[in-house]
């Protein structure tokens, strides 16, 4: 997505830690201060905060400036199984204007992240049943 829509792409999970980042300001050295910035809770709106709260805002990316980086942000939560499980981001320069393709991308790039950590939960919760059953057996002693 970093390349098709010619910005820097973030994804957070829902504690604001940095899961992915792509694109040129990725390279640039104001990027570690632009990594600390966007783990700031207080730059997003209140809504986005509570995780399910967020889940009723999900449809309308935010743009959040940040003019000390001379950076602004287009971000969305990221919706699964109707919780917040973080937030996608396009950045770039202040100069440059978000439009409606932005948007777009914005909305499809957390619709698919969401599908991802929806997935990837789905198999953490397998692995600690089957881990519980099988400790449930020797515990019983029936596992020979």
């Amino acid at each position: 997505l970093a390349d098709l829509s010619g910005r820097t792409v973030v994804v957070q999970d829902k504690r604001l830690a940095i899961l992915a980042a792509a694109g040129a300001l990725v390279e640039s050295p104001r990027f570690a201060a632009l990594e600390a910035a966007l783990r700031a809770e207080a730059a997003l709106p209140a809504h986005f905060l509570d995780r399910e709260a967020a889940a009723q805002y999900a449809a309308e990316p935010v743009l959040i400036a940040m003019p000390e980086h001379g950076t602004q942000r287009l971000t969305v939560p990221i919706v699964a199984n109707r919780l917040g499980r973080g937030f996608f981001s396009l950045l770039a320069d202040q100069e440059s204007a978000f439009d409606r393709l932005d948007n777009q991308f914005v909305r499809h790039g957390a619709a698919a992240c969401a599908l991802e950590m929806a997935k990837e939960k789905a198999i953490r919760e397998a692995q600690k049943r089957v881990q519980g059953s099988v400790l449930e057996r020797l515990l019983l002693g029936s596992v020979p």
